[in-house]
């Protein structure tokens, strides 16, 4: 097969394969079809859309905070133009902020003035990944830096307060009582001559105050990096949250059409039915509804097994309107004592329960020992939605559950 005969293919078919190729025949393997033949013995053939349609994509670009830093972090001259103008805002600010702060010192009566904080707000500035998720070595280091610098602005202020601790190396002073009139000459000069007594300061600080500057860095890195795993966590448990929303949405998704499929197979069943018993005299009836004496049955519904049957439906409505679960949820639990379930498998085709007008329902051994009034609640799958040892509260989530599934069947 030449080229020109795959080219010629795909156009003349490309509308089957759902795409709009530029280049049609480079592309022809990524075409996908919409439809694929459905497996009768997978679940696919009991829904009534397939699973792609179940989901049309929620959730599955969910991406961490983590994964859309690492995303969109910059690189190469754009990471670095960025630091640098961080840098540069910082150190404005720290500029602006100086004057300020050596006015409020000297309000204070503290001698001495604070150098500019530019230098250290710039370190700090550039060194910044504004990732909330993770504290890097770069950040640690220019935070001890920016720490040691800040240090280093207050060391005119600081080195005398400090020095009264840990005095500064400077001249010894002649001791008391000793008058420099009274000495001889060459005496006065060796004694008034200066000694190293003291610390020497480091890069113009108090050794203490550098120590300190330091130990101050530690912390706020600790903090920091604290605070990023703490992020991380927060991060972690709300994608785990939206992971469980979605499946619990997909779930009722699921749930929602297998209702929707099981009540038109009910309402076809019912059509079939109501054939086969309306204006029916004696005989034998499908499934055992035995009317020796002859009769007429007006079947206006079909049942099957484990269906519960709540004759106060409206006041239980009522009582979840007002708020009142407490007394809803007592309306369930005293239809499931009172025997208030259907007998049987919960099948239509083998366990059949027609119900007449008058609320009767007929079971294989005949009526029931109580009827189903109009406007009553009829819970399917009565014992595994509902428990005796359920809370008020989650029963009547179930009951709600139920509720919306009749509205959206117009059953309610």
């Amino acid at each position: 097969m030449a080229y020109s005969d795959i080219l010629n293919a795909t156009q003349l078919y490309g509308t089957l394969l759902n795409n709009k190729y530029a280049n049609t025949a480079n592309n022809i393997n990524q075409s996908k079809l919409e439809y694929t033949p459905v497996n009768p013995y997978s679940s696919s053939a009991f829904a009534t859309q397939s699973s792609r349609a179940l989901y049309p994509g929620t959730g599955r670009g969910l991406l961490t905070g983590m994964q859309l830093q690492e995303e969109n972090q910059l690189e190469g001259m754009d990471k670095t133009l960025t630091k640098v103008g961080q840098g540069l805002q910082f150190a404005n600010f720290g500029n602006k902020v100086t004057p300020f702060l050596n006015q409020a010192l000297g309000g204070l009566g503290v001698s001495g003035n604070v150098g500019s904080l530019g230098p250290a707000a710039a370190l700090f500035g550039a060194t910044r990944d504004n990732n909330p998720y993770d504290y890097s070595q770069t950040e640690a280091l220019g935070t001890l830096g920016s720490s040691v610098l800040a240090a280093r602005s207050f060391s005119n202020v600081l080195n005398p307060i400090l020095g009264k601790v840990m005095p500064l190396a400077g001249a010894a002073a002649i001791p008391a009582g000793i008058a420099a009139p009274s000495l001889a000459a060459g005496v006065a000069g060796p004694l008034a001559a200066p000694a190293a007594v003291g610390v020497k300061t480091i890069f113009g600080m108090h050794p203490l105050l550098l120590i300190g500057s330091l130990l101050l860095g530690g912390l706020f890195n600790k903090k920091k990096r604290k605070d990023a795993r703490k992020e991380v966590e927060k991060e972690i448990k709300r994608v785990a949250g939206e992971q469980t929303k979605i499946s619990q949405d997909r779930a009722e998704a699921v749930e929602e059409q297998r209702e929707e499929m099981l009540a038109r197979q009910a309402a076809d069943m019912y059509e079939d039915t109501q054939a086969m018993y309306t204006n029916q005299y004696g005989g034998n009836y499908r499934g055992g509804y035995n009317m020796e004496k002859g009769g007429k049955m007006d079947v206006v519904a079909e049942f099957t097994g484990n269906e519960l049957i709540v004759n106060d439906q409206d006041q239980l409505e009522s009582d979840i309107a007002r708020g009142d679960n407490k007394s809803a949820a007592n309306r369930i639990r005293k239809a499931m004592k009172g025997g208030k379930i259907t007998p049987g498998k919960e099948t239509h085709k083998g366990n059949p329960i027609p119900v007449a007008s008058d609320g009767t329902m007929y079971t294989k051994g005949g009526p029931m020992n109580f009827k189903v009034k109009k406007g009553a609640g009829v819970y399917d799958h009565a014992t595994d939605q509902f428990k005796m040892d359920m809370d008020d509260d989650s029963i009547v989530s179930v009951v709600k559950k139920n509720m919306a599934k009749w509205r959206k069947n117009n059953m309610a």
